[in-house]
C-alpha cells in the first residue's frame, strides 16, 4: 500500500495500479524473452559484421549488415541458428555493383 503523500506526479496522482475504493497498488515492471535477448546478445558479440538484437514486439531475431556488399541487408528469423543460416547465405550472394554517382565518362 502506498501512502498518497509520497511520490505523487505533477498532475496530483499516486504512480500504481488503480480501482474505486481500494488504495493505489505499486506495479513492478517485468522483463521478457531474457533467454532470447541473452542469445542475441552473445551472437552479436560473436558476428561483428552484423548488428543481432531480439525484437520483442515480433519475437523474432534480427540482423542488420554492417557492410556493403551483402545481398539481404536486413534478415530475421524465428530462433538463432535460422538467422546464422541467412547470414551466412547473405554473405555467400553478393550484392550487384552499383555505379559511383557523380561524374560521368572516365
Amino acid at each position: 500500500m502506498l501512502d498518497s503523500s509520497k511520490s505523487q506526479r505533477p498532475s496530483g496522482r499516486v504512480p500504481g495500479r488503480h480501482r474505486r475504493g481500494k488504495p493505489p497498488e505499486k506495479v513492478y515492471p517485468q522483463q521478457y524473452d531474457l533467454a532470447e535477448r541473452e542469445l542475441a546478445e552473445e551472437l552479436n558479440a560473436a558476428e561483428p559484421a552484423w548488428l543481432v538484437y531480439y525484437r520483442m514486439h515480433g519475437r523474432r531475431f534480427c540482423a542488420i549488415a554492417c557492410r556493403d556488399g551483402v545481398a539481404d541487408p536486413v534478415l530475421e528469423a524465428t530462433d538463432v541458428s535460422e538467422l546464422r543460416a541467412l547470414m551466412r547465405d547473405a554473405e555467400l550472394v553478393r550484392a550487384p555493383a552499383v555505379p559511383p554517382q557523380g561524374r560521368r565518362g572516365w
